[in-house]
């Protein structure tokens, strides 16, 4: 009779006796039956009790089994408190978002990995083109035949599945969407100025760019104070056509404040029908950051008028605003 099933509640402090009869490899093995997220964390929980939380083994068999149960978040926060995670963790991570149908995401973490110097393998491989069949073309194929990975059965039949269409157009298609995806990494981990340089990249190699990757160059823009890129962007989407829907707008007020352009900011804001708490949001921190007290104020109350709820990102705004505000009254004296 095993000593503890999967379906009993581990106690988080077992006496030495106990601790030694669950040994990592014992730990490996629960992981493994776990078949719901309620035993998977006591397990979870178990291991940071005991010191196991660094345990390449457990990490790794804990980070598969939130995967298979769609509980990426724990899978995610497993990986980003690993140090130099390994191949397996990577393609690991990958693995998880291909089958949970997040291919932007599983494709992301594998930009990350190349970055990193990770060299991928054939799983790692294979995870990848079942997340984004685009990377059947030109550039996949040479790291395959780099890595001497061009006999392995499962990849090749990947390949060989997705060989029907027209080759140079979707090439053209993997290379955007690689870009797009890069640029979006990019932005999101504080990296703005490769996210520019990329962008610049695709302008002048003529790669078709969505919404998403002007969303994330014009918050690479804001990072760094490129107002000028960043009216080129506006610009260009008012030339072109493009809508500026609630998020799009948050974003380009957001840019300008963070630029110095409160004037651009109040513009886009007031011509924006669609104003969300987002929106306004962004215009009460630049107005507080940039020490306009009484226009944070008054945005504030006109936030309130029309139904809004302020978050917590307003009131500690707000907060700063009457601070400054109290401050300025007390030097005029």
């Amino acid at each position: 009779m095993s000593l503890i099933s999967t379906s009993t509640v581990l106690p988080l402090h077992l006496n030495t006796k106990q601790t030694h009869c669950l040994q990592p490899e014992r730990l490996a093995l629960l992981i493994d039956k776990s078949k719901s997220i309620k035993p998977l964390s006591q397990i979870h929980a178990f291991v940071i009790c005991h010191g196991l939380e660094s345990h390449p083994v457990l990490n790794f068999k804990l980070l598969l089994s939130y995967c298979s149960l769609s509980h990426l978040e724990h899978s995610v926060s497993l990986f980003n408190r690993t140090q130099n995670p390994s191949v397996y963790f990577y393609t690991g991570i990958i693995h998880g978002h291909a089958i949970n149908d997040l291919h932007e995401k599983a494709f992301l973490f594998y930009v990350l990995m190349l970055s990193e110097d990770a060299e991928p393998n054939a799983f790692t491989l294979s995870a990848i083109l079942k997340a984004c069949p685009l990377e059947s073309g030109k550039s996949l194929h040479c790291q395959v035949l780099k890595l001497g990975l061009k006999f392995d059965t499962y990849v090749r039949m990947l390949f060989n599945r997705m060989e029907e269409g027209d080759v140079v157009s979707r090439n053209v298609m993997i290379d955007g969407y690689a870009r797009n995806v890069m640029i979006d990494g990019y932005a999101q981990n504080v990296r703005p100025n490769d996210a520019l340089i990329l962008f610049r990249q695709m302008l002048k190699a003529k790669v078709k760019h969505n919404e998403a990757t002007l969303l994330a160059v014009l918050s690479a823009c804001g990072q760094v104070g490129a107002l000028e890129l960043g009216r080129w962007i506006h610009s260009h989407m008012q030339y072109n056509g493009i809508p500026v829907y609630a998020r799009m707008g948050s974003v380009l007020v957001d840019m300008y404040c963070k630029c110095g352009s409160l004037e651009d900011a109040r513009t886009m804001f007031d011509g924006n029908k669609d104003n969300d708490v987002v929106a306004f949001n962004s215009m009460i921190v630049g107005y507080a950051s940039h020490e306009f007290s009484q226009e944070a104020l008054e945005l504030y109350n006109n936030m309130s008028g029309i139904g809004h709820i302020p978050t917590e990102i307003t009131f500690i705004e707000i907060l700063s605003a009457c601070v400054h505000a109290k401050r300025s009254v007390r030097d005029s004296t």
